[in-house]
């Protein structure tokens, strides 16, 4: 096969990629606008041959034109449909990405790039960790990232390793193991409690609808672990013992205690705009827009300064830390069904080959249900955790298509030389 220039600098790009999920902010805006622009000088033709790359190809665009229509009907800020048109990269990133990841080397180029800038990441952590003046029990540590996103690459990391623990290949099982290991004492230093929570969720998940088998080994495990984190007066397990703990505290944890204020007041927020503003709903009030509405309403109710007092402060009124009620309030209800309707197909088309046994279909699906159980305590559907989230499921489910295609391959070799023998 002809390697051109292009394919070699898409090569490259997609390993630096790989390497700037965990490291560099800045590549979630450069190597995609590299990618494009590749994608547009080859022009392929064949895209929309396959059904499934229509129908996200037609949902993605659909979603980034709702999207940007909705702020312009309701625009308050114009710095809201620069920050929209800046984030909705994602949404064309998820074709192209589909379409180059078809190539073998490119995927070995972003799977490569990702594990040494994760690795990279964890050392930078175990660094930070190590010349601070934090306990484990009390650590707050980040890494290359600010410390919520570096909590969910951890998170996406764990869930995409879960389910390699059981491929039938020794090499990526061990990997799997690796990388786990490798995360656990960052898990630890970040203090996250999201990590826990979505991983527990997403373990659950995995062995629920994808490995019953082991489910009575996860269970005796899980027992055992608990046990272990309760009982054994051991540093890391006091520190694990204390974030699990806190997340149960909606009476003296503050930052618990503004989360439920935040929702409930959201929910009551979201309903008055209906009854009073339907448009600002129906629309979408934009980020600084929303900020505006927001404390105003607050005011309005005199609720603003009793919020921030029983709360300690804790009380956000710019992100309502719940993916739904943020994508609600700030991109309205037309963007919101389309949104989640590429998210649901996306996540049917991943389980519908995860069933059948696929390893790496079932890393995509877990990593989607890691990402859906975050988006519950943060507003995380337009940020860079979704632009690095909707780059790892691509990769895993191409690493899936390429996977069977070579098993096909394999077995056509074998049934021609069978044949040529019969001859």
């Amino acid at each position: 096969m002809h390697i051109t220039r292009i394919d070699r600098l898409n090569q490259i790009i997609f390993g630096l990629f790989g390497l700037s999920l965990c490291v560099f902010k800045g590549g979630m805006y450069l190597f995609p606008v590299l990618l494009f622009i590749t994608f547009f000088i080859l022009k392929p033709k064949n895209m929309m041959q396959d059904e499934m790359m229509k129908k996200i190809i037609f949902i993605s665009l659909a979603t980034f034109s709702v999207g940007f229509l909705s702020q312009l009907v309701n625009l308050q800020f114009y710095s809201d449909l620069g920050f929209y048109t800046k984030k909705a990269i994602f949404l064309f990133l998820i074709p192209v990405l589909l379409f180059f990841l078809k190539d073998k080397v490119n995927q070995k180029m972003l799977f490569g790039g990702f594990v040494v800038g994760l690795v990279a990441a964890n050392i930078y952590c175990y660094y930070l960790f190590f010349h601070s003046h934090f306990t484990m029990s009390e650590s707050l540590v980040d890494s290359f990232w600010d410390i919520l996103r570096w909590r969910e690459i951890l998170t996406f990391s764990l869930c995409l390793s879960i389910p390699l623990l059981f491929h039938k290949n020794r090499k990526i099982k061990l990997l799997a193991l690796l990388l786990i290991l490798f995360c656990i004492p960052s898990v630890i230093f970040s203090g996250g409690r999201v990590v826990y929570f979505s991983v527990v969720i997403s373990v659950i998940a995995y062995f629920a609808l994808l490995n019953r088998d082991k489910i009575k080994h996860f269970i005796v495990f899980f027992v055992i672990l608990s046990g272990l984190i309760y009982f054994v007066p051991n540093p890391v397990f006091k520190a694990i013992d204390h974030r699990i703990g806190s997340i149960f505290n909606t009476e003296s944890n503050y930052s618990n205690i503004g989360r439920i204020h935040m929702y409930k007041e959201g929910v009551i927020f979201i309903y008055d705009q209906m009854t009073t503003h339907p448009r600002r709903i129906l629309f979408g009030m934009g980020e600084k827009g929303f900020n505006k509405e927001f404390v105003q309403y607050l005011k309005q109710k005199g609720k603003y300064e009793h919020l921030m007092e029983i709360t300690s402060r804790q009380f956000s009124v710019r992100d309502q830390h719940n993916s739904l009620l943020n994508t609600l309030s700030k991109r309205g209800i037309f963007y919101f069904i389309l949104f989640y309707s590429l998210i649901l197909f996306i996540f049917f088309k991943t389980y519908q080959s995860a069933v059948l046994g696929d390893i790496f279909s079932q890393s995509a699906l877990i990593l989607l249900v890691g990402y859906f159980s975050i988006g519950m305590l943060y507003g995380n559907a337009f940020s860079f955790d979704t632009i690095i989230m909707f780059t790892l499921w691509c990769l895993f489910f191409s690493i899936k298509d390429n996977y069977k295609t070579e098993q096909k391959d394999s077995v056509d070799e074998e049934t021609d030389y069978i044949n040529k023998g019969d001859l």
